[in-house]
């Protein structure tokens, strides 16, 4: 079984071991143990492991397994991100955007989720062109927001695939398009957005497509 092999290496100490038991406690294939799974977490951040910081950060930020603690999540997140880690790169992004633990602060929010969105983390894309389509925090540019809102749609984004429907229905940064919009917008209601359905309802109440 996967979980007594990587037991037995994370008591020895194998840095890869510890975050992927501690995955798997976190619900993944063995009861679950968020205790457990932070513990891990920190042996492997404690070693310098990114991916275990980022996972001890989430830890922290959600109070899994560990009283919630918002300045230790961004201390971890910080480490990992330092390290180069997009996914943790995104978290503390969001952390400035919202001024969570950290003064808002949009410029350092742009460049830290900008740093993730290269890497290809969907959800930092789709924060990204959020920010160029705002003009918050980076040059408004309609046609870089339209880039990313693909890319992080073209992934399975959900808020990406909603923004790029959104980007043809109103036509910013590319030619106006009801079928596209309503194409996208239905993608993302397929994945549980609720603000995509009010959309594509309202496009139907109207007349503008036919009923979803």
């Amino acid at each position: 079984m996967a979980a007594d092999y990587y037991r037995k290496a994370a008591d020895q100490g194998y840095v890869v071991a510890q975050v992927n038991l501690g995955v798997l406690s976190n619900g993944a294939g063995v009861p679950r143990d968020d205790k457990l799974a932070a513990d891990l977490y920190r042996k492997a951040a404690l070693q310098g492991s990114p991916e275990g910081q980022r996972n001890l950060a989430y830890m922290y930020e959600g109070g899994l397994g560990v009283a919630q603690y918002q300045d230790l999540a961004i201390y971890w997140y910080r480490k990992a991100a330092e390290q180069g880690f997009g996914p943790a790169q995104a978290s503390l992004g969001i952390f400035y955007l919202e001024g969570r633990g950290v003064p808002k602060d949009d410029k350092a929010a742009f460049e830290w989720l900008n740093k993730a969105a290269v890497q290809d983390v969907a959800f930092a894309q789709t924060s990204v062109g959020y920010l160029y389509l705002m003009g918050q925090g980076v040059k408004q540019d309609d046609a870089l927001a339209l880039d990313l809102f693909k890319k992080a749609a073209a992934f399975g984004d959900t808020v990406g695939q909603r923004n790029l429907g959104l980007m043809y229905y109103h036509g910013r940064g590319i030619a106006q398009s009801n079928s596209l919009a309503a194409e996208w917008m239905k993608k993302a209601a397929d994945n549980n957005d609720d603000v995509a359905q009010k959309m594509l309802d309202e496009m139907a109440g109207t007349g503008i497509i036919s009923g979803t």
